[in-house]
């Protein structure tokens, strides 16, 4: 599993009186910029289930590349 909050973090989407909607509105908007999609509800249940698609990882990694940014899966991995 994936801590999707530190993820979040980790792409400037979280903190501050930054509502979870607004984190999702923004990362939406990034995505777009460089050519992938998200809906508002598929990344509402990315938090309710604790878990990521192949698709959104696929997705942060491009938004990654693009902006310059490091993005390594272990920093975000969860232990149960």
């Amino acid at each position: 599993m994936f801590d999707i909050d530190k993820i979040f973090q980790h792409f400037g989407l979280a903190g501050g009186d930054l509502s979870r909607r607004q984190a999702i509105k923004n990362l939406q908007h990034r995505l777009k910029l460089v050519g992938r999609k998200l809906s508002e509800k598929g990344a509402e249940q990315w938090f309710s289930r604790k878990s990521l698609p192949a698709s959104a990882l696929a997705d942060f990694a491009h938004l990654a590349k693009a902006e310059g940014r490091k993005f390594d899966l272990t920093q975000f991995i969860t232990v149960d």
